[in-house]
């Protein structure tokens, strides 16, 4: 900018004949603050610039690439944290399905160990949310006679919350809360290399 040229005749003060190669070297720089120091060298050069405002000005650049990545991924969990829906996963005896591949047909874990909670129940505090969640697992106890499909007898249901989990007894007493997000299971089959069921 303080040259008062334009980008074109600018790559061409510092020495490179292919305006395109000189660009893409500059673009790097400029994009994320870092790239082929050649460059850096024919500016110095060229221009006569000091060492030490060179790296002052890398520096100051890194440090402006950092927080803005940082903004980045703090926008990008905001969105993922609003699009969050708590749900429980529902545990059994067995941590692998028996009969997997007939698990994965029949709906895997989306349609076995997954309950959906309803949209009045999502985001309140927990001891608001105990008569709703306790009528879920019932119901689901009812259902498969207190079994896990393909997982043997129901052991808890576990409430997946966006940085924490709260795992309920069958009865629907506190157990535990569990730290740290929830890695969600996922079956997928296979025929070839198309997906059938996942």
């Amino acid at each position: 900018m303080d040259s008062g040229l334009r980008r074109s005749d600018f790559i061409r003060s510092v020495g490179y004949r292919s305006i395109q190669g000189g660009l893409r070297k500059l673009d790097e720089w400029l994009d994320h603050g870092f790239g082929d120091c050649g460059i850096l060298d024919r500016l110095v050069a060229a221009y006569h610039v000091a060492p030490g405002d060179l790296e002052t000005a890398l520096a100051a650049t890194a440090e402006l690439k950092a927080s803005e990545a940082q903004v980045t991924e703090l926008d990008r969990l905001k969105i993922e944290h609003d699009r969050f829906q708590q749900f429980f996963h529902v545990e059994g005896e067995y941590s692998v399905p028996s009969g997997v591949c007939a698990f994965g047909i029949t709906g895997g874990h989306k349609r076995r160990t997954t309950i959906t909670l309803t949209e009045e129940l999502q985001g309140r505090p927990l001891s608001e949310q105990m008569p709703g969640l306790k009528g879920l697992m019932d119901e689901y106890l009812e259902k498969y006679e207190g079994r896990c499909p393909f997982f043997g007898t129901v052991t808890s249901f576990r409430l997946v919350r966006w940085n924490d989990s709260v795992r309920f007894s069958p009865g629907g007493e506190f157990v535990e809360y569990v730290d740290g997000p929830f890695n969600k299971p996922r079956t997928e089959v296979r025929i070839g290399n198309k997906v059938v069921a996942g």
